[in-house]
């Protein structure tokens, strides 16, 4: 008898775990299916949030800010549209997690500053679109970005982009 219940509640965890990985809930017809991983200019879509990686930017800095010798300052620029019916809270430390060159790499405050651009951070009303950077203090000489965009962060689930080095 136990031996039946075991087997029940693992296939009770196995289909909760198959339903989130689909988006939470949503029906078919309204889940996009998402790649591993998206590259430069890909849109992936999440529970109606639709990003794009639109541009990693290299940049020596400004008067602003400069990177520490050996280092470059690495913007990555984000397109991030809302199409659900809920307000989105983009936090550039809590909803984005990177890696370059397989290591963690936290956000770097001064390559933001070094641009006039604007980072990733606030609500994006249903219906709307951001534009913002994230920024990274890297290796000059680095080879591989990977970016998880998590737009729930009460979520595991979200969106990978990649980019290398050219």
């Amino acid at each position: 008898m136990s031996k039946r219940l075991l087997a029940g509640v693992l296939c009770l965890l196995l289909a909760a775990g198959l339903c989130a990985c689909r988006g939470g809930g949503e029906s078919p017809a309204e889940t996009q299916a998402v790649k591993d991983s998206c590259g430069v200019g890909e849109a992936a879509t999440w529970n109606g949030v639709t990003a794009t990686l639109t541009q990693v930017e290299v940049n020596q800095g400004s008067d602003a800010g400069q990177p520490e010798a050996g280092k470059v300052f690495l913007l990555c620029h984000f397109d991030i549209a809302n199409n659900s019916d809920k307000d989105l809270t983009l936090s550039s430390v809590l909803s984005f997690k990177a890696y370059v060159d397989g290591a963690v790499t936290g956000l770097s405050s001064a390559a933001v500053y070094s641009t006039d651009l604007s980072a990733l951070e606030g609500a994006i009303a249903a219906g709307e679109t951001r534009t913002g950077i994230l920024g990274y203090e890297v290796d000059q000489s680095w080879q591989d970005l990977k970016i998880l965009f998590t737009p729930d962060m009460l979520s595991s689930d979200g969106l990978t982009f990649t980019a290398q080095a050219s």
